[in-house]
């Protein structure tokens, strides 16, 4: 242990010599933003760059019935010499009720320190029957929004049968502009005990009108395996999901501020400048961040209050999203401006005002002013403006020395090769790495022992073969010896392991006479020994209140028997 022990430091010290890691970053989600109540959703949570010490502890929740911690999820990746170490924790949560569920930010305790993750949320809609195997579901998390509002919605397909192949949806939009497509989401769920493969394509809808307008309907071709007899058949498909009336209002003109732009979402605004003290008549950039949530569509860029002695020129925006719909982010805003004058002490800039659906109201955020220093032009005065400087030959003060110069002879050195760092140095690397290989070597070697050990001990598939061989072996000396008794229980435990055997079972225990013509005959048992079969777990189920049987019955019943279980062995192909 102790070698071990040591060896194990040495990996990982030349790993963290050898290789960058990336920083720590941990992150939440929920596999679908629209859950329909009664159902199960995955909430997962992402620690990348650090070992955790414990699993993160889930409060409980209004709307959740009940938590499953289905384990953690791990994965190393090494790209570009960068290494990536990533573990999703992850739970399955039964939902109850509606309304907004909202998980908290999360401890999470590693090696390094402790993480937060942020808050995030998903919708719980009511419930609704599904009674097909095969449902499409337009969910919204609310049927009322304003123009210009970004509305989310999922379109969700239901499936508890595998699916052959699944063409895109189709979906049909009155008065909205769609937003970005993001990469359908393939997940499970358990509704009413029956488990569901739910394929969850999410994007968004900006109505342009007001009024009732209708999102969808939606369809989608679907193409199902089904199993008839001992054969199977494609059959195609069509899952239609109804339009959704959405109730489209106008923003209200009660309360609107008068330097409204069209900013709906609930956001806030940074602001910086590039440089805080210049020269009169240089630039600086100007940055406006907006963040929040909302329709950053509508986002138009804050403006700088303009006084005597400035002068702005648009930049360049950009978008950084923090959800994959981006409805979540920063917008930012940059602008050059010039200060042409020393009287300039603060940048002020106007109030910003946007429209938050939530609450139906206005609001208005105004940056702080930012202190400048602007200093006069160099060799003028503030007040009066001098002509620009030009150039003059030298004079008496500097005497022209470029004759000497000239006169110096350039001579090359001798050329010496540039000493590496010691971390790159061949032999340190070398001796860097033997104990890695050494390591890796054992680990290997170890694996290897462990895969022969295991391919020596014998399966339990074999184990169930032998007791088909031990049981009919003793099946034949109890009928030769007209031993009733123990003639009809190695003839039960024969039928239930051969019969399990077939259908892949671990053991014979749960085997009875129904398995005949709900797996066996689909699998291609003839109607004969179907029959046969039945007799015999007949005549074992009577000898349990009488075992008593003359020789000849006995005989017969293993004859029958031995047919029953030649039949049965070309049905699995024979043993091996």
């Amino acid at each position: 242990m102790v070698k071990l022990s040591f060896w194990a430091r040495c990996l990982g010290v030349g790993l963290l010599i050898l290789l960058r890691v990336e920083a720590a970053s941990v992150t939440a989600s929920f596999d679908r933003g629209i859950v329909e109540s009664g159902e199960t959703v995955r909430f997962n949570v992402t620690l990348e760059g650090e070992q955790p010490t414990e699993v993160p502890k889930l409060p409980s929740l209004p709307l959740v019935q009940a938590i499953q911690y289905l384990g953690p999820r791990q994965m190393t990746q090494i790209i570009n010499g960068v290494s990536s170490f990533q573990v999703v924790f992850q739970f399955q949560l039964q939902t109850r009720g509606q309304g907004e569920l909202t998980m908290p930010s999360l401890a999470v305790t590693t090696r390094g320190g402790a993480f937060q993750t942020p808050s995030v949320s998903c919708r719980i809609t009511p419930k609704e029957a599904k009674g097909e195997r095969v449902s499409l579901k337009l969910v919204t998390p609310r049927d009322e929004c304003y123009v210009g509002e970004t509305l989310p919605y999922d379109l969700q397909l239901y499936s508890s049968v595998n699916l052959n192949q699944i063409a895109p949806p189709k979906m049909s939009f009155d008065g909205f502009v769609t937003g970005q497509e993001v990469p359908p989401s393939n997940t499970q769920t358990v509704r009413d005990g029956q488990a569901f493969i739910v394929l969850s394509y999410r994007q968004t809808a900006t109505p342009t009108k007001e009024g009732l307008l209708s999102l969808g309907p939606a369809t989608q071709e679907y193409v199902l395996e089904v199993n008839r007899g001992r054969r199977a058949e494609l059959e195609k498909g069509i899952a239609e999901a109804p339009a959704r009336q959405i109730r489209v209002k106008p923003l209200p003109v009660e309360g609107r501020p008068a330097g409204f732009s069209g900013a709906i979402g609930r956001f806030s605004v940074r602001t910086s400048v590039s440089r805080t003290n210049v020269a009169a008549g240089e630039a600086i950039t100007v940055k406006w961040s907006v963040y929040g949530r909302g329709s950053f569509n509508s986002v138009q860029s804050p403006q700088l209050s303009l006084s005597d002695g400035l002068k702005t020129y648009p930049g360049t925006n950009g978008f950084t999203a923090e959800d994959p719909l981006g409805l979540a982010g920063t917008k930012t805003f940059e602008s050059m401006v010039i200060l042409e004058s020393p009287s300039i002490k603060a940048l002020t800039f106007e109030p910003y005002s946007f429209f938050d659906p939530d609450t139906g109201r206005y609001s208005t955020v105004t940056p702080r002013p930012i202190a400048v220093t602007v200093r006069p032009e160099s060799g003028t005065s503030a007040s009066t403006p001098t002509p620009p400087a030009v150039s003059v030959a030298p004079t008496s003060r500097f005497p022209d020395r470029r004759d000497e110069l000239m006169s110096l002879s350039l001579r090359g050195g001798r050329r010496v090769p540039a000493e590496l760092p010691w971390a790159r140095q061949p032999l340190w690397l070398i001796l860097a790495v033997l104990p890695l290989l050494g390591l890796g070597s054992l680990e290997g070697w170890r694996r290897w022992r462990e895969l022969q050990q295991r391919r020596l001990q014998p399966t339990q598939a074999s184990r169930m073969r032998e007791a088909v061989r031990s049981q009919q072996a003793a099946m034949r000396a109890a009928a030769q010896g007209g031993r009733s008794e123990e003639f009809f229980a190695a003839l039960d435990a024969l039928l239930r392991v051969r019969c399990a055997l077939i259908l892949g079972l671990p053991s014979g225990d749960a085997i009875t006479a129904q398995v005949i013509d709900e797996a066996l005959v689909p699998k291609g048992l003839k109607a004969e020994s179907a029959e046969t079969l039945r007799g015999l777990f007949a005549s074992v189920d009577a000898a349990k209140f009488s075992s008593a049987a003359e020789s000849t019955e006995l005989t017969q019943l293993q004859a029958q028997a031995d047919a029953t279980l030649e039949a049965l062995q070309a049905l699995e192909g024979g043993i091996r």
